[in-house]
Protein backbone atom coordinates (compact mmCIF):
# COMPACT_ATOMS: atom_id res chain seq x y z
CA UNK A 1 0.00 0.00 0.00
CA UNK A 2 1.34 3.46 -0.83
CA UNK A 3 0.12 6.72 0.76
CA UNK A 4 0.76 10.11 -0.35
CA UNK A 5 -0.99 14.04 0.92
CA UNK A 6 -3.23 15.19 -1.41
CA UNK A 7 -4.81 18.43 -1.06
CA UNK A 8 -7.80 19.21 1.14
CA UNK A 9 -9.83 22.51 2.49
CA UNK A 10 -8.49 22.15 6.17
CA UNK A 11 -5.64 19.68 7.48
CA UNK A 12 -4.11 16.84 6.03
CA UNK A 13 -5.73 14.17 3.76
CA UNK A 14 -4.01 11.66 1.95
CA UNK A 15 -4.86 9.55 -1.26
CA UNK A 16 -4.24 5.28 -1.10
CA UNK A 17 -3.06 3.07 -3.45
CA UNK A 18 -3.38 -0.55 -2.59
CA UNK A 19 -2.39 -3.19 -4.92
CA UNK A 20 -2.25 -7.11 -4.23
CA UNK A 21 -0.41 -7.82 -7.16
CA UNK A 22 -2.93 -9.23 -9.46
CA UNK A 23 -5.76 -5.80 -8.86
CA UNK A 24 -5.12 -2.23 -8.00
CA UNK A 25 -7.27 0.81 -6.25
CA UNK A 26 -6.88 3.73 -5.97
CA UNK A 27 -8.54 5.55 -3.34
CA UNK A 28 -8.79 9.55 -2.68
CA UNK A 29 -10.90 10.13 -0.37
CA UNK A 30 -11.35 14.06 -0.03
CA UNK A 31 -9.40 15.74 -2.52
CA UNK A 32 -9.63 19.50 -3.59
CA UNK A 33 -7.67 20.00 -6.57
CA UNK A 34 -8.73 23.46 -7.23
CA UNK A 35 -6.91 25.08 -4.33
CA UNK A 36 -3.97 24.90 -6.00
CA UNK A 37 -5.46 26.90 -8.77
CA UNK A 38 -8.19 25.78 -11.99
CA UNK A 39 -6.09 24.01 -13.80
CA UNK A 40 -6.86 23.42 -17.74
CA UNK A 41 -9.95 23.20 -17.76
CA UNK A 42 -10.83 24.94 -14.44
CA UNK A 43 -11.63 21.74 -12.40
CA UNK A 44 -8.29 22.17 -10.21
CA UNK A 45 -4.79 21.41 -11.32
CA UNK A 46 -4.12 17.78 -11.92
CA UNK A 47 -0.54 17.19 -9.87
CA UNK A 48 1.51 14.45 -9.28
CA UNK A 49 0.27 12.56 -5.89
CA UNK A 50 -2.96 12.26 -7.58
CA UNK A 51 -1.38 10.84 -11.02
CA UNK A 52 1.32 8.73 -8.94
CA UNK A 53 -1.54 6.83 -7.34
CA UNK A 54 -3.72 6.37 -9.77
CA UNK A 55 -1.41 5.34 -12.78
CA UNK A 56 -3.09 2.26 -14.60
CA UNK A 57 -5.35 1.56 -11.54
CA UNK A 58 -8.19 -0.81 -12.32
CA UNK A 59 -10.16 0.69 -9.92
CA UNK A 60 -10.40 4.65 -9.22
CA UNK A 61 -12.55 5.42 -6.40
CA UNK A 62 -12.41 9.12 -6.18
CA UNK A 63 -14.05 12.24 -4.21
CA UNK A 64 -16.64 13.68 -6.26
CA UNK A 65 -19.12 15.60 -4.95
CA UNK A 66 -20.31 18.24 -7.19
CA UNK A 67 -20.37 19.15 -11.00
CA UNK A 68 -17.51 21.38 -11.82
CA UNK A 69 -20.61 24.04 -12.55
CA UNK A 70 -20.78 23.88 -8.88
CA UNK A 71 -17.32 24.79 -8.00
CA UNK A 72 -17.91 28.65 -8.02
CA UNK A 73 -20.87 28.47 -5.38
CA UNK A 74 -19.64 25.21 -3.62
CA UNK A 75 -15.95 24.78 -4.05
CA UNK A 76 -15.07 26.40 -0.74
CA UNK A 77 -16.12 22.94 0.94
CA UNK A 78 -12.69 21.48 -0.35
CA UNK A 79 -14.09 18.33 -2.54
CA UNK A 80 -13.88 17.56 -6.25
CA UNK A 81 -16.17 18.03 -9.47
CA UNK A 82 -17.21 15.36 -11.29
CA UNK A 83 -15.42 15.85 -14.39
CA UNK A 84 -12.10 16.02 -12.20
CA UNK A 85 -12.61 12.31 -10.93
CA UNK A 86 -13.27 11.14 -15.10
CA UNK A 87 -10.38 13.60 -16.21
CA UNK A 88 -7.89 12.38 -13.97
CA UNK A 89 -8.72 8.42 -14.45
CA UNK A 90 -8.26 9.04 -18.27
CA UNK A 91 -5.08 10.74 -17.23
CA UNK A 92 -3.43 8.29 -15.32
CA UNK A 93 -4.80 5.51 -17.57
CA UNK A 94 -6.68 3.70 -14.79
CA UNK A 95 -9.68 1.81 -16.24
CA UNK A 96 -12.64 2.74 -14.33
CA UNK A 97 -13.74 5.20 -11.97
CA UNK A 98 -15.90 5.39 -8.78
CA UNK A 99 -17.66 8.44 -7.99
CA UNK A 100 -18.35 8.85 -4.44
CA UNK A 101 -18.28 11.22 -1.48
CA UNK A 102 -21.90 12.55 -2.65
CA UNK A 103 -23.56 15.95 -1.69
CA UNK A 104 -25.63 14.67 0.73
CA UNK A 105 -28.42 16.62 -1.02
CA UNK A 106 -28.50 15.52 -4.19
CA UNK A 107 -31.13 12.42 -5.15
CA UNK A 108 -30.04 9.11 -6.19
CA UNK A 109 -31.66 10.05 -9.86
CA UNK A 110 -29.74 13.33 -9.75
CA UNK A 111 -26.18 10.54 -9.25
CA UNK A 112 -27.29 8.64 -11.77
CA UNK A 113 -27.96 11.69 -14.05
CA UNK A 114 -23.97 12.50 -13.49
CA UNK A 115 -23.29 9.33 -14.60
CA UNK A 116 -25.16 9.02 -17.66
CA UNK A 117 -23.57 12.56 -18.62
CA UNK A 118 -19.77 10.66 -18.55
CA UNK A 119 -21.29 7.26 -20.81
CA UNK A 120 -18.85 8.26 -23.60
CA UNK A 121 -15.88 8.72 -21.40
CA UNK A 122 -12.86 6.11 -22.35
CA UNK A 123 -13.10 5.06 -18.84
CA UNK A 124 -15.94 3.51 -17.68
CA UNK A 125 -17.54 6.04 -14.52
CA UNK A 126 -19.96 4.31 -12.35
CA UNK A 127 -21.51 5.89 -8.92
CA UNK A 128 -19.89 4.29 -5.74
CA UNK A 129 -22.82 3.37 -3.44
CA UNK A 130 -23.88 1.06 -0.59
CA UNK A 131 -23.81 -2.91 -1.46
CA UNK A 132 -22.18 -1.87 -5.11
CA UNK A 133 -19.52 -4.68 -5.44
CA UNK A 134 -16.56 -4.28 -8.45
CA UNK A 135 -14.54 -7.09 -9.61
CA UNK A 136 -11.14 -6.39 -10.02
CA UNK A 137 -8.92 -8.39 -12.22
Amino acid sequence: MDALEIPHKRGRTFGYRISDGSGTLAYLPDHNPISLGPGPDGAGVYHDAPITLSKDADLLLHDSQHPAAELPRLGFLGHSAVEYAVALAQRANARQVALSHHDPWRTDAEIDDLVAQHAAAPVRVLAARDGVVVDLP
